[in-house]
């Protein structure tokens, strides 16, 4: 193995050396070849329930003839059921770190008719059931097992049954006993699955014919000594990830369920595939996906519960997604109905003064929403969209850093550091544009305030771009001494010297 491990406050892992012998005596989940195969990695995760305990550490290998990545024991718990999942969880789930564009987009390109009969197997809490209801038209239900689908169903009002999928399930679709389904997904389900052969046979057993089925799963190929560490441990989840796929790997295992049509894109980090009998047809245009999902989110404005999770989760995506695009008109549409359902549930108005929060994110819970930084910085930039004084927002520019910088320290205290990247990437944009409105203002503070400014995730690129919109707006503006100040700029930190946003 590679010397030194890479930790984390839950894993750790080290890379076996290129020469490392390759192992005999098991084979590969996914095709079933069973020659030797090669190790990646050695992997050791620690319990949350009781920090400091050791959980069984092991191995992932590579199999040379599909591609797939996965770990020695493929038994390991997918639900994490031994582990400690504090309350606060699911709210901040709903309302601030569901990817609700990506796991959407999957079932979102298909072009399949209304009233089609959908099933979304692993449903989790229920969003792409209402997606697919709200936005297509589909009569849709999941299946899950889950706590958290429990909760979903209730709150969005969708059927979900608390149960696993079975064969059983599969035979009545075989014997006419029970219709099959036009549209059948797995969101972000088939890497935790030991045996994803006999899980895309299930799924296919569950369709109609000229159904799809449309997986979406992390992209083993990302997984190689040169990935960022933190890339790893996503890919790894603690254990849960028993097989990961690539693009041979997902297509291979498609294919040998006898899919005659296979069409597998990558999605960010992770891959989309669509599956079957018939030609698949997709929708690839951005700008409508993009529209369709926007739409859906602001249908939620009129038809979900008020200061719910499910609400602020949905309104409050549908104010960011909205700023982002420059409509100031459906984001202050969207702030004005937020903005009451903030006040009626935790007793603050979000508009005026901007509490300080609990450091634990058990407290937080309590007092605020967890995507508040983030609502914060949309407000402060639909001021700005609707043509408010640059020279007045600096201070709701800089709250809402605040908010998602003492966000994240809750949530890390709380057990779970570096889960809201959200946070985490606007706090960092909330402070910069703080820095825009100093210029406005023509403070001679920038300089001061710009130095410490912490260097951005995306690097220093990202932060030489906003030191040159600066010095721009400051000779625009006809400060002609600050733009020069900036320009000189003597001494300015490197990524060296520069900490992270916490």
């Amino acid at each position: 193995m590679s010397a030194a491990p890479a930790p984390s406050l839950w894993s750790s892992f080290a890379w076996a050396a290129p020469d490392a012998a390759r192992l005999k005596g098991f084979a590969c989940p996914n095709c079933g070849d069973d020659g030797p195969k090669r190790p990646l990695l050695s992997v050791a995760w620690w319990s949350r329930s009781a920090p400091g305990t050791a959980r069984p550490s092991d191995q992932m290998f590579c199999c040379e003839t599909c591609g797939a990545r996965f770990l020695l024991d493929l038994n390991r718990t997918s639900s994490g059921a031994e582990e400690y999942y504090p309350p606060y969880r699911l709210p901040f789930y709903v309302q601030q770190t569901a990817g609700l564009e990506t796991m959407t987009r999957l079932i979102a390109r298909l072009l399949v008719r209304p009233e089609a009969r959908y099933l979304d197997v692993g449903c989790n809490y229920g969003f792409t059931l209402d997606f697919a209801r709200a936005a297509k038209g589909w009569q849709a239900e999941g299946v899950d097992p889950s706590a958290s689908a429990v909760a979903g169903a209730a709150a969005l009002s969708v059927p979900i049954a608390p149960r696993l999928l079975a064969p059983e399930d599969a035979a009545k679709v075989r014997s006419g006993q029970s219709p099959g389904y036009d549209v059948v997904s797995a969101v972000e389900v088939i890497e935790h699955i030991g045996d994803p052969r006999g899980f895309v046979a299930l799924l296919r057993g569950m369709l109609a014919p000229g159904g799809v089925l449309a997986l979406s799963t992390p992209a083993g190929g990302q997984l190689r000594p040169e990935a960022h560490d933190q890339q790893v441990f996503s890919l790894l989840a603690s254990g849960n990830h028993v097989v990961l796929q690539t693009r041979q790997s997902l297509e291979h295992v498609l294919r040998a369920a006898g899919f005659s049509h296979v069409t597998i894109l990558p999605e960010g980090m992770g891959l989309c595939a669509y599956a079957s009998d018939a030609p698949l047809m997709l929708e690839q245009n951005a700008a409508l996906l993009r529209r369709e999902y926007r739409n859906w989110l602001e249908s939620a404005l009129d038809r979900t519960d008020l200061a719910s999770d499910p609400y602020l989760g949905l309104a409050g995506r549908a104010m960011v997604e909205a700023a982002n695009d420059g409509d100031e008109v459906m984001a202050a549409r969207a702030w004005g109905k937020i903005r009451p359902a903030i006040q009626a549930r935790y007793g603050f108005d979000p508009a005026g003064p901007l509490p300080h929060l609990p450091p634990h994110a058990g407290e937080l819970v309590k007092q605020a929403p967890f995507c508040l930084g983030v609502l914060i910085y949309a407000d402060a930039l639909t001021q700005v969209l609707m043509g408010g004084d640059r020279a007045r927002l600096a201070s709701r520019f800089r709250e809402a850093a605040r908010l998602c910088r003492d966000i994240q320290a809750a949530l890390a205290a709380g057990g779970f550091p570096g889960a809201d990247g959200q946070s985490k990437d606007l706090g960092w944009v909330a402070s910069a544009e703080a820095l825009v409105c100093d210029v406005a203002a023509n403070d001679r503070m920038v300089l001061e305030r710009l130095r410490d400014l912490p260097m951005p995730e995306a690097g220093a690129a990202r932060r030489a771009a906003l030191v040159e919109r600066l010095i721009t707006d400051a000779g625009n503006r006809g400060f002609a001494e600050l733009a020069e100040r900036l320009t000189s700029r003597p001494t300015l930190p490197t990524n060296e010297s520069f900490g992270r946003l916490k």
